[in-house]
């Protein structure tokens, strides 16, 4: 059983040991929001990103660009690619980014964000108490906002890089 404290606190209960990670164990995300995990990789998100234990450590995840802000819910998919709710939007990192932080948690992972520009109804739900995103038993991937839920379906979330054409029709002169 794993509990998330704030101050970068998180205990873990298995039987009748108890195991405390700390910032002196790397845990640097802030308040815990959820910890999520699949096989034996574990993440963990606060309020100031992401972080995943590797061996006895937690190493936070550096994002290119701009760090990765307060992280509300978590999936690892079945194939690998990891799944936030995150303040700025929803978070697909492909799993060969997700393998590479992994192998090196200096890596800066490159990720795609869905927001507005998306149809995303209203912001991320940064909920203190419960996590934020679900996989679904259909595999489709759930995820609380601010103004409702967001289903995304992972087979298709590709974005359509290619524009739409333009046609300029000019009325008739009669």
């Amino acid at each position: 059983i794993w509990l998330g404290y704030t101050e970068n606190r998180v205990f873990v209960l298995d039987g009748k040991n108890v195991r405390r990670f700390t910032s002196a164990e790397g845990l640097e995300v802030g308040r815990i929001k959820v910890i999520r995990g699949r096989d034996s990789t574990i993440w963990c998100g606060g309020e100031t990103g992401l972080a995943v234990l590797i061996g006895d450590k937690f190493h936070t995840v550096k994002a290119s660009g701009k760090p990765f802000g307060a992280v509300s819910g978590i999936i690892e998919t079945e194939n690998g690619d990891l799944w936030l709710n995150e303040i700025h939007g929803i978070v697909k990192i492909y799993a060969d980014e997700v393998r590479k932080t992994l192998a090196d948690p200096e890596y800066s992972v490159n990720f795609r964000l869905f927001d507005y520009e998306d149809n995303l109804p209203g912001g991320t739900q940064m909920n203190f108490t419960v996590s934020t995103a679900v996989e679904a038993t259909d595999k489709r991937l759930w995820f609380a906002t601010d103004n409702g839920l967001a289903v995304i379906d992972p087979q298709k979330s590709e974005k359509n890089n290619v524009p739409p054409s333009v046609v300029v029709i000019t009325p008739a002169v009669l």
